[in-house]
């Protein structure tokens, strides 16, 4: 008696939406991705009582492979912001989840932002999402608010930063 295996192949009806078995982890390190996070936030955007999060992940300089993310807090343990990043391993544009992102133009990657300081971009296959808590984020002992200028540098930093990690 012999056995037939047949094997199925499923398309998705999105052209260029499929797994993508030629993925490649990254080898950036969460300890970089996260200092780098930390002197973004402190650097351009001013904040002043900002560090972050304790994590013995940090301080061996594991790579992120997948994803991997990290937050900025107050001394008062407070969220200042947050950043993630992953790789779906999926080919094609990997739209937000959530209605309220919206596409912004003028920049050399796609670009969603929403009405709360949360800014999405994607890089190839790597995505990264960063958002701030504006009433925890202090600029020079003051509370924050993100101007066109602010806007426009962390979306820069987002983009640049993930086309490091698919780099890697």
């Amino acid at each position: 008696m012999s056995t037939l295996i047949a094997l199925v192949a499923c398309s998705s009806p999105h052209k260029g939406d499929y797994v993508n078995i030629d993925a490649k982890p990254s080898n950036y390190s969460r300890q970089d991705l996260c200092q780098r996070f930390l002197s973004f936030v402190t650097d351009e955007l001013k904040a002043s009582d900002a560090h972050l999060e304790n994590s013995t992940e940090d301080a061996n300089g594991k790579a992120i492979e997948w994803s991997s993310g990290c937050h900025v807090y107050r001394s008062d343990l407070r969220i200042i912001g947050s950043l993630s990043v992953y790789n779906p391993q999926r080919n094609g544009t990997i739209q937000p989840a959530q209605s309220d992102f919206q596409p912004i133009k003028g920049f050399s990657e796609k670009v969603w932002m929403t009405n709360d300081d949360q800014f999405r971009t994607q890089v190839g296959q790597w995505v990264s999402e960063m958002s701030f808590q504006k009433r925890n984020l202090q600029m020079d002992g003051n509370p924050a608010d993100l101007d066109n200028d602010k806007v426009k540098k962390s979306v820069e930093f987002l983009i640049q930063l993930t086309r490091d990690i698919q780099k890697s």
